[in-house]
């Protein structure tokens, strides 16, 4: 957030509305509302909380059942979608391993491929995984064959509907994958600038990650997601 800050003060003293989407920046969306700054995006904490329940529910788990949370926590925005579904997992009474993606992994998910491969040798035990990451979670199943399990083997539970993360819904090695609703953060904030200049709309907040696919739900799905809408 500290980084666009002076970049958006800068841009408000000259009259320009801004807005966010995907990522929040709530300081700025404070200070800035009046003005027409708003969010549209998942709610983080409430998002990840979702997940994490929703994942517990879809595959039965039980109280102190291990479950691996890898993602993002350190970051202070970021982190919150990881926090969320880590405090689902505790009130559910799982036992929680954790493991912080690099920022080499960050940028190469294929590289996550050895991390969980390793994670699941040293705990067979393990009955849920959460990547935090939508490019991760589009490489679950190659990690999951790579760590000699089959479909339905692990539950996991990730984010974004990618083409690769659609098939392996479809293969089930996915089971639930928080839908943020990607197009509303595209359209959206332009539809909140237009607003705002033409009707002087205070900023809007909208929380697009209320909703999880699973390989039952998908296939209704594809064809708005091939028309690039879901």
């Amino acid at each position: 957030m500290e980084a666009f800050k002076p970049f958006v003060d800068e841009a408000v003293k000259k009259g320009i509305i801004v807005t966010s989407g995907n990522t929040p920046l709530t300081e700025l969306e404070a200070a800035y509302k009046a003005k027409g700054f708003g969010y549209v995006g998942m709610d983080l904490f409430e998002s990840g909380y979702l997940l994490g329940k929703s994942l517990a529910e879809y595959a039965k788990l039980k109280a102190g059942d291990k479950a691996f949370l890898y993602g993002l926590m350190a970051q202070p925005e970021r982190g919150k979608m990881e926090r969320g579904a880590k405090q689902a997992w505790e009130d559910l009474g799982l036992d929680v391993d954790y493991i912080e993606i690099t920022a080499e992994v960050d940028g190469d998910a294929t590289m996550a491929i050895p991390v969980i491969t390793g994670y699941l040798a040293s705990n067979p035990d393990c009955k849920a995984i959460i990547a935090s990451h939508g490019n991760i979670t589009s490489v679950m199943e190659e990690a999951l064959k790579a760590a000699g399990k089959g479909p339905n083997e692990v539950a996991v539970g990730g984010y974004d509907l990618s083409a690769k993360t659609v098939k392996s819904l479809q293969n089930k090695y996915l089971d639930v994958v928080m839908d943020q609703q990607l197009y509303l953060q595209g359209f959206v904030p332009i539809e909140q600038i237009c607003i705002t200049k033409l009707y002087g709309f205070a900023g809007l907040h909208m929380n697009t990650g209320a909703g999880v696919v699973t390989p039952e739900t998908i296939n209704k799905l594809i064809p708005l997601i091939q028309k690039g809408i879901r």
